[in-house]
């Protein structure tokens, strides 16, 4: 006979050892337990039992308490999302979708080309005009402006 058919026969042999011992000491256990429960009630047994008190409150009432309280908080977080939608929410939403709006490309500034080239800006000559500058008056604020321009 071979090493690993007489291993699998001891271990079938083993289990089923095992499944008749547990059968016998699961109905052992059954009887025992039936004989403790047809035993009348000893007196330490009834004096605890005579000195219980009734619940206060019966437990479906306490979970029912519960259950409208997450009702009522829901009630409230509901009415409150409405109102601030109603009152601020097209605002919040604009700016919620300006944060996560993606940044745009970035033009490049017009002196500068990645490329490598360089833009030249116009030279400067005299016959260009400038802008006249208003002048701050010179006394205090009261004084209205002067209108005068300077070149």
């Amino acid at each position: 006979m071979n090493i690993g058919k007489a291993i699998g026969l001891i271990l079938l042999v083993g289990s089923v050892l095992f499944v008749v011992a547990l059968i016998n000491v699961g109905n052992h256990a059954v009887d025992v337990v039936a004989h403790q429960v047809s035993q009348p009630d000893s007196a330490t047994d009834l004096i605890m039992r005579s000195r219980e008190t009734a619940p206060v409150e019966p437990a479906n009432s306490q979970s029912s308490s519960w259950l409208g309280a997450g009702l009522l908080a829901l009630g409230v977080g509901v009415s409150g999302i409405m109102i601030f939608l109603l009152r601020g929410g097209a605002e919040f939403l604009r700016q919620w979708r300006l944060v996560l709006k993606r940044p745009q490309h970035q033009h490049p500034s017009p002196r500068w080309s990645p490329l490598g080239e360089v833009r030249v800006l116009p030279e400067w000559t005299d016959d260009m005009r400038v802008r006249p500058v208003r002048r701050l008056p010179d006394g205090g604020y009261d004084e209205e402006m002067d209108s005068s321009f300077t070149v």
